[in-house]
Parts: structure tokens; sequence; C-alpha cells
């Protein structure tokens, strides 16, 4: 153990936040280009949504969405402001965001989107007529990661 690294009590696990990164950015193929990066900054921006509904933002239509300077994006994620136009671009680009323009020094309207119900890499028999053996092959792909007890 490196010297003054302390070990999680009790007491501790509720005092810390997370931010949610989705799986299905690793593991859908349609991602696959997505960097790792842009998964972050997807994550970071979904935990906004949040401050959005305490907010108020959202559309008569009642889709949601946030204003989140990319200077702020970048010093939460610590990165460049020319790292964050490119992860904006990326998350467009793979319809993980929508960006609507408010005009001249007014920040962006960010919308995020959902993420698609998908066919897992591993799991082959997935369709809507055959969902009880997707669930199952689901069930067992996760029994296999969670059973693995060999910490070498």
């Amino acid at each position: 153990m490196v010297y003054g690294m302390e070990r999680y009590k009790l007491g501790d696990i509720c005092n810390e936040r997370y931010y949610m990164l989705p799986k299905s950015l690793f593991e859908n193929s349609e991602f696959d280009g997505l960097s790792l990066t842009s998964k972050v900054a997807y994550a970071v921006l979904k935990d906004r949504l949040e401050l959005s509904l305490k907010n108020g933002w959202h559309e008569d239509n009642g889709d949601v969405f946030f204003l989140f300077k990319q200077e702020e994006l970048a010093d939460v994620i610590g990165i460049s402001a020319r790292t964050v136009v490119t992860c904006i671009k990326e998350l467009k680009k793979f319809g993980l965001i929508d960006v609507k323009r408010q005009g001249l020094k007014k920040p962006n309207k960010l919308y995020i989107n959902k993420l698609p119900i998908f066919q897992f890499k591993k799991c082959k028999n997935f369709t809507s007529e055959n969902e009880e053996v997707a669930l199952q092959e689901m069930k067992d792909l996760h029994a296999n990661d969670t059973d693995k007890s060999d910490t070498d």
C-alpha cells in the first residue's frame, strides 16, 4: 500500500459523488469510434441534467436542456478548450447530443440524447421476439464478470 493512502471505512462510501459512465458507450459497436474523452464528457454533461431540473430548464414540449459553457466543461474534465470542441463535435456526430445556438454572447443550449437500446457485442441472440434468451445471456454474462475472484 502506498504510504498515506487510507482504506475506505463504513461511513466514507456515502460521502462520495460519482459521474455515471454508461457501459453501453463501451459495449455498443455504434460507439466504437467515440474517444474516451468524449465518453467522459457525455457522463459529465448527463450529470448536469439534475441542475437543469432544479432550474426549470426545459422546453414547452418537455425537452430538458442545459447551459454549460465549453470553458466549464474543459475545467471539469481537465482538458483544453480545443479538445472540448472536438468532444462536442464527436458527441453530435454519434447522435449523443444536440446543440442549439442562442446568439451572440449567449451560451448554447445543449440537449443530451438517450442512449439507444442495443445488442451487446457478446449477446448474439438479442431480438424483440427472443427477449427471454437475450436476458438470460445478459445475466450469464454479468455472472461471469462478477465471479472473477482472482486478484493477481
